[in-house]
């Protein structure tokens, strides 16, 4: 089994919060008894979606479950979350949703500056757009994130939807990352 360094996460800030509909979602896309017992030791396993809950405590959740479990559950749990939303984005384009995904990102979060998503290129002759991340959350939450609304949303005239995290990832920005969208 891999093991995974803490290098994906920010320090929250002791006033920040996250809300139960979050938090939920890891339980709807993996049930595995080692997330029930994860989500207990932080005193998430009973979450309601309407109230909010420490930020750290979340981080924390979604660390050792990239330790335990590996990226590729993280990366099922950021796909999972846009299609979970109660009140999707409305788009329409690729584009225009790409432009908007921070909504979706502050919506769920509270009491803090808790970093954003933000759209600074998109090219529909080259089929390829551009995000900047800095949130405090894991590169394989963030892509798995951006390849659902992308993959929602995607162009008529594209079949496939590719999100890679750009190669020149710096650990010690562990906070902030880009990312290509790429559509055929």
């Amino acid at each position: 089994m891999r093991t995974y360094e803490n290098i994906q996460y920010a320090n929250a800030p002791q006033v920040a919060e996250v809300s139960g509909k979050l938090i939920k979602n890891i339980c709807e896309v993996v049930n595995e008894p080692q997330i029930l017992n994860i989500l207990e030791k932080y005193e998430l396993a009973d979450v309601e979606p309407d109230n909010w809950y420490n930020l750290q405590d979340y981080f924390n959740v979604l660390d050792e479950i990239l330790r335990i479990l590996g990226p590729n559950v993280l990366f099922s749990i950021g796909k999972h979350i846009s299609k979970n939303e109660d009140e999707p984005i409305t788009a329409k384009s690729l584009e225009n949703v790409l432009q908007n995904i921070n909504e979706m990102h502050q919506k769920y979060h509270r009491g803090a500056e808790i970093g954003y998503y933000k759209l600074i290129a998109f090219s529909q002759t080259e089929k390829k757009a551009r995000i900047e991340c800095q949130n405090g959350y894991s590169n394989y939450l963030n892509r798995g994130i951006l390849t659902a609304v992308s993959t929602q949303h995607k162009p008529t005239d594209a079949r496939y939807i590719h999100v890679e995290m750009d190669a020149h990832y710096n650990p010690l920005e562990r906070n902030r990352t880009f990312y290509t969208i790429m559509w055929v």
